[in-house]
């Protein structure tokens, strides 16, 4: 797909369900054969920090930490940072959720 073509992505939500969300093609790359790496830049922003931190609505959570934290993942993709350091940041996600949840 060339950049600035328009494109349709159905995202799936936790629950199951789909989205259709509108969005321009800011990169594709062929990887191999016929598996691209397509970059997308969806035309409404999406509040993906607040949908992830309503998966975590059992009680006990600290909303407020978890969108946090989603809110800084977010941002360290969207500025290119290293795998290690996404990684860093959702280890420590999913270290916050196992402290306030032992038995998960």
């Amino acid at each position: 797909m060339p950049p600035g073509a328009t494109c349709r992505v159905h995202l799936s939500a936790w629950d199951g369900t789909t989205s259709p969300i509108t969005g321009r093609v800011v990169r594709c790359d062929c990887l191999r054969g016929q598996v691209y790496d397509v970059g997308v830049r969806f035309i409404t922003r999406l509040n993906a920090a607040e949908d992830a931190a309503d998966q975590f609505s059992s009680p006990g959570y600290n909303r407020a930490v978890v969108v946090g934290l989603c809110r800084e993942i977010i941002q360290l993709a969207e500025y290119g940072a290293p795998h290690a350091e996404l990684g860093a940041k959702a280890d420590e996600l999913v270290s916050q959720c196992h402290e306030e949840h032992p038995d998960s």
